[in-house]
C-alpha cells in the first residue's frame, strides 16, 4: 500500500502559512477578481468634481466635498476641497462651484455657509436681499422684523 510522499516539517509549515494566508484574503475580500479582469488593464481614475479621495484609502472609495466647500477640479485627497463657499452663497454638499447658489433672500450667508453653517437669518433692524454677506440697516420710517428680505 502507498502512503503519502514524505514531507520535511518546513514544507508542512510553508503549505500551511500559505493556506492561513489564502483563507485569510479571502475572508476579508482582498483577493483579485479573476471574473473582473481582462487581457486589457484598466487606468486609475482621478477623483471626480465635487469629490475627495483619501489617499491609499483602498477602498476606490470618494466622498462628497462637505456642505459649505466646494471641489472645482480632480483629485483633490482632503475634506477642505478646494476651499471654502463664498460669502453671499451656499454649497450643499458636492459643489464643483464657488458659488453655486445665492443666499436667500431674508437670510445672510458667511463664508463656508452650506454644511454646519446654514443661512443666517436677517436680524430685527436689518434687511437682506438675495446673496446678501452683511445686512443692511433698515432705514428711517420703516420697520423691519427678523427675516426681512426687501424694503417697501
Amino acid at each position: 500500500m502507498r502512503g503519502f510522499p514524505k514531507i520535511s516539517l518546513s514544507q508542512a509549515l510553508f503549505v500551511a502559512i500559505l493556506l492561513v494566508l489564502g483563507l485569510y484574503i479571502y475572508m476579508r475580500g482582498e483577493g483579485f477578481d479573476v471574473s473582473a479582469s481582462s487581457s486589457i488593464a484598466s487606468p486609475a481614475l482621478p477623483c471626480a468634481m465635487g469629490y475627495w479621495c483619501p489617499i491609499s484609502s483602498g477602498k476606490n472609495k470618494g466622498y462628497r466635498c462637505p456642505g459649505g466647500t466646494y471641489g472645482s477640479s480632480t483629485k483633490l485627497d482632503a475634506p477642505q476641497c478646494s476651499g471654502l463657499c463664498k460669502a453671499g452663497c451656499v454649497c450643499p454638499e458636492g459643489s464643483t462651484e464657488r458659488c453655486p447658489s445665492p443666499c436667500p433672500a431674508g437670510y445672510y450667508c458667511v463664508e463656508g455657509t452650506g454644511g454646519a453653517v446654514p443661512p443666517l437669518v436677517c436680524p430685527e433692524g436689518y434687511y437682506c436681499p438675495e446673496s446678501t454677506v452683511d445686512p443692511k440697516i433698515c432705514p428711517k420710517g420703516v420697520v423691519c422684523p427678523p427675516g426681512t428680505s426687501a424694503l417697501p
